[in-house]
């Protein structure tokens, strides 16, 4: 379901990591209207659906621009945040309540557009700073049009300075030997 740029350290430049991490993130996301899900995925049991037929580019692209700036948003359950010193996932996995609620963060959405909808698909570009999730964003946009939805796809195009096109790809070759690109 996720895709994309993963910036990766070894050995002694994974030190280095955090200058490389910085910077916003740029995503391409994918989602499903009208159906929501336990884990805000596709990968999830749908939990509730709801009517799209009001959904319109118009609304979408008066929508957005809420979800632009500075934004608070609550990461799904189904995350690796830890509440007491246990993951969210295992919380949920477990069908364990969790001992308190799931705590709001304050999160930066630089740029949210619209690329497309069809019927009950959308597909948004996403320029982000860290710590936000896609899942909640897809969640929260949805409540907000009066309906529900999941994320069904994402690819991270870019990770800081780190581009797509400029990203090896993982495949069984590149797993087999560590390839250090350079310029």
């Amino acid at each position: 379901m996720a895709e994309g740029v993963l910036v990766i350290g070894v050995g002694k430049s994974c030190k280095e990591l955090p200058n490389y991490l910085s910077g916003t993130k740029e995503y391409l996301v994918q989602a499903k209207l009208g159906q929501a899900t336990d884990t805000f995925d596709a990968m999830g049991e749908v939990t509730k659906t709801k009517d799209t037929s009001h959904i319109t580019e118009e609304l979408l692209n008066k929508t957005l621009p809420s979800f632009t700036g500075n934004i608070t948003q609550v990461p799904p359950i189904y995350s690796a945040l830890k509440i007491q010193g246990k993951r969210l996932y295992d919380y949920a996995r477990r069908d364990i309540e969790l001992p308190e609620p799931i705590k709001a963060r304050n999160v930066y959405i630089e740029q949210l557009s619209l690329i497309s909808l069809n019927q009950d698909m959308i597909e948004l570009k996403v320029i982000c700073g860290g710590g936000t999730y896609m899942r909640s964003l897809v969640h929260d946009l949805s409540i907000s049009m009066g309906t529900c939805g999941h994320m069904t796809a994402l690819k991270r195009t870019r990770q800081g300075i780190f581009h797509l096109s400029d990203a090896l790809l993982l495949d069984d070759t590149l797993s087999k030997k560590i390839i250090i690109k350079g310029e």
